[in-house]
This record gives structure tokens, sequence and C-alpha cells, in this order.
């Protein structure tokens, strides 16, 4: 565990008090013995030997602290400009996984449309077997299940006519292409904090927004009247949920 010790005096003042200090020392001494003792100035080196001695024994301790008292600042200002560089780093690397990201997903989105282009359905029309593509497939389906909710219809028979219709796993290939975009984002971002919450729902927000509607349509009944896990995942995905009603 690290501990920070925050230091209120910057260097230049340390250095000024060091100073200061220094001079107190040296006017004390003079005073004592010039002034007050009236000692005059020796010419014996032995005797400037002690006054050595003691500005030594007095400056030095006070000298080495202030020396500490520096070492520990520059410790935390290094401390700080590393947390800083290290926050920067992981921002940085945040900002990449989601520019990667965001290229994955808008591909994911261009071969959902080529799936939805190549999407059809085949349907009896006055005794015709008619093949309907894309939007027209879907309009069709939805009239049909109008028609069976009008005349009071089951849900199981909404199902099995969902069943009847998707003999090429057309629809069912469609709403797994959309479920495993969903999945992808929910995965990727998938801690609890707020940031990755409203990343998923920001991205979910994306790929409704660039779901041809018809195919959107589809995808929600296909929730409602299928039972592929893909549907059933959708269901239990709050995040997308919460998207699609605020849309």
């Amino acid at each position: 565990m690290w501990y920070e010790v925050r230091i209120n005096m910057t260097p230049k003042k340390i250095v000024v008090v060091a100073l200061i200090i220094m001079a107190m020392v040296a006017l004390i001494y003079g005073l004592y013995f010039g002034w007050y003792l009236a000692y005059p100035l020796s010419e014996k080196p032995e005797v400037w030997a002690h006054l050595g001695g003691y500005f030594g024994g007095i400056l030095g301790p006070i000298l080495s602290f202030f020396s500490i008292v520096l070492l520990i600042s520059s410790l935390n200002l290094q401390n700080q400009a590393n947390l800083q560089l290290k926050s920067e780093i992981k921002r940085n690397k945040r900002n990449e996984e989601i520019k990667q990201f965001e290229v994955k997903l808008f591909n994911l989105i261009d071969s959902q449309k080529v799936v939805f282009s190549n999407f059809e359905l085949e349907f009896i029309v006055e005794g015709n077997n008619v093949i309907k593509k894309s939007s027209s497939a879907i309009i069709e389906l939805e009239d049909i299940v109008d028609e069976y909710n009008d005349a009071g219809a089951s849900p199981d028979s909404k199902k099995e006519l969902l069943k009847s219709l998707d003999s090429g796993d057309d629809i069912f290939s469609l709403v797994r292409v959309f479920y495993v975009i969903v999945k992808i984002i929910c995965e990727t971002f998938k801690g609890d904090d707020e940031e990755n919450k409203s990343l998923r729902k920001e991205y979910i927000l994306t790929l409704v927004n660039f779901t041809d509607y018809s195919a959107l349509k589809l995808i929600i009944i296909s929730m409602k009247y299928s039972e592929y896990f893909s549907t059933k995942y959708l269901q239990d995905c709050d995040d997308f949920m919460d998207v699609l009603k605020d849309t």
C-alpha cells in the first residue's frame, strides 16, 4: 500500500527557511561570543575548527531534515505524474478499444443488411405460391398476423404460422444476426458501472436505428410468437428491452 505524504511547503520556501536558520545560527554564535562574552577573533586554526563543528552539529540535522522533506516532495510529484500517466494510458487504451469495437459493430450491421436483402418468404396467394422479399415479405407476414389476431387465433397457431413460413430459416437467420450483435454489445461492455451501462444502451440504440424498420418489426413478432434461443435472449436482455421501449 502506498502512503502519500503531503508537503505544504514548496521547495523554494524550504530553501528560504534553511537560509534563515543558517543566518540565525551564525548570528546567535556571533552575538554570544562576540558581543556577550566579548571574545576577540581567534588566530588559531583549531579554534575555527570548533566553529565548523558547531555549525555542522546544529545545521547538519536541520539541513538533513529539509533534504528528506524535499526528497519526499519530489517523490510525491513523481508519483502523481506516474498516476496521471497511467490514467492517460488507460484512457487511450479504452478509447482505442471503443474505436475498434465501433468498426466491428458497423461491419456487423452491414452483414445484417446483406441478410435482410436476401430475406424472402413464400406465401400462398389465391392458390399460387408467391415469393416475396425483404420489406414486402415482412409486410405480408404482418398482415397475416393481423388477420389471425382479428380472427381471435391462439398464440400457438401464430407460432405454427411462423414455422410454416420459415421453411428456409430466413426468419431464424435474420433474428439470429440481430441477437448476435446485441450479445456482442452486452458482453463487450458487461460491467455494472454507469459507463458500461451507458455504452451498452448507446450501441444498442445505434443498432436499432440502423436496422431496417421492417426487420425490426419481424424481430418483435418473432420475440412474441417464436421460441428461438435468440428471441429468449432478447426478451431477457434488460438493456435491449429498455431501448426498445424508449424508441
